[in-house]
């Protein structure tokens, strides 16, 4: 997200916080898979 942060300083915080909420969603689901198959 490099455009971003140049290009909306103010509003980048936000945005990475959302990125990072879903990332983390993302993985945590995966990885509970992941051991449900296991």
């Amino acid at each position: 997200m490099g455009r971003t942060r140049i290009d909306m300083a103010g509003v980048v915080d936000e945005i990475d916080v959302v990125v990072v909420k879903i990332f983390a969603g993302i993985v945590v689901a995966v990885v509970s898979v992941f051991i449900t198959d296991v």
